[in-house]
């Protein structure tokens, strides 16, 4: 599980699913609802699930003690809660997105020619990356799940490695406040957003 999976100037990410896999299989896109536990791990600088800790170190036996973040077993228990519930169709008539929802996030079912969008990064958090972005694929129970993804960074004028943090966030705010209009009822962002909000 991650947020933009340790690329700082992303911040925007588009998954395309490409099959269909039937609901007892598995393979949801999951956005854990814990803002809270999000923020603190992006406070410590975690943005990915497999990242540990310093516990302890030993300089004369050449040893590091790594411990994995109480934050990031949060977490995997939220997306776990969510997968474990039973998926419900969202929206009108043949126009709907298949989820698991629950008060520890949603989950979005692979349906072939569903398209996500949703953002690592936006106006809505000055910039900075979004403690509601974490989100990761459930297991899939041996099937195959195919994906496109398509992602969105910083322009490349300004996206080089003496980029600073405030930059990234002056130019995520430009763009997100400019190009994209978060409060459209039909943006799938505003529609994630929503979901998450309803389900808590």
């Amino acid at each position: 599980m991650d947020t933009h999976n340790d690329q700082e100037c992303r911040f925007a990410s588009v998954i395309l699913y490409l099959n269909t896999l039937p609901s007892e299989c598995g393979g949801e896109t999951v956005f854990p609802h814990q803002p809270a536990v999000g923020a603190a791990l992006l406070a410590r600088g975690i943005t990915h699930t497999t990242m540990k800790l310093v516990q302890g170190m030993d300089c004369s036996k050449g040893s590091v003690e790594l411990s994995t973040p109480v934050e990031t077993r949060s977490l995997l228990a939220a997306a776990e809660a969510v997968c474990s519930t039973e998926p419900i169709p969202v929206g009108v008539g043949e126009e709907h997105l298949l989820v698991r929802r629950s008060g520890a996030g949603l989950g979005v079912c692979p349906q072939q020619g569903l398209a996500i969008v949703f953002f690592s990064r936006h106006v809505d958090t000055g910039g900075a990356v979004d403690p509601a972005s974490w989100h990761g694929g459930s297991d899939t129970m041996g099937a195959e799940k195919w994906i496109l993804q398509k992602f969105k960074s910083v322009p490349r004028d300004v996206n080089n490695a003496y980029i600073s943090e405030e930059s990234i966030r002056d130019m995520v705010c430009r763009i997100t406040g400019t190009l994209l209009n978060p409060e459209a009822i039909n943006e799938p962002h505003h529609m994630l957003r929503s979901m998450l909000s309803s389900s808590v």
